[in-house]
């Protein structure tokens, strides 16, 4: 993979300059395909951190559900119910941006 191409620029709708990385990019990837997405349900041996958890949701890229009765700090347990029409364009972008980073190696 060409260098700079496992990280992407995007702008949040308040218009904040955001980095995606691959490890993102492949979360919201599995989000896409299988939602919901408890926090035992991740793909590999670990789970999810809850932080990143939380950036992805106060970023507008997916919606959480936070399961434990009085959690205001989300910090317990968690099932990402999808991605947001906003983080299925930064996913789609993604996605282009790969596409062409392959054909460019091609």
């Amino acid at each position: 993979m060409p260098k700079g191409r496992d990280k992407m620029k995007y702008f949040t709708e308040e218009g904040q300059e955001l980095s995606l990385y691959a490890s993102g990019a492949s979360r919201l990837e599995y989000v896409a395909g299988n939602a919901p997405v408890g926090r035992l349900q991740t793909p590999g041996q670990t789970t999810w951190a809850v932080q990143d958890v939380r950036k992805m949701q106060d970023t507008g890229l997916w919606t959480v559900e936070w399961v434990e009765p009085g959690d205001d700090n989300r910090e317990g347990g968690w099932v990402i119910t999808g991605l947001t029409e906003f983080g299925r364009n930064v996913l789609a972008q993604w996605r282009v941006r790969q596409a062409k980073s392959q054909n460019d190696v091609n």
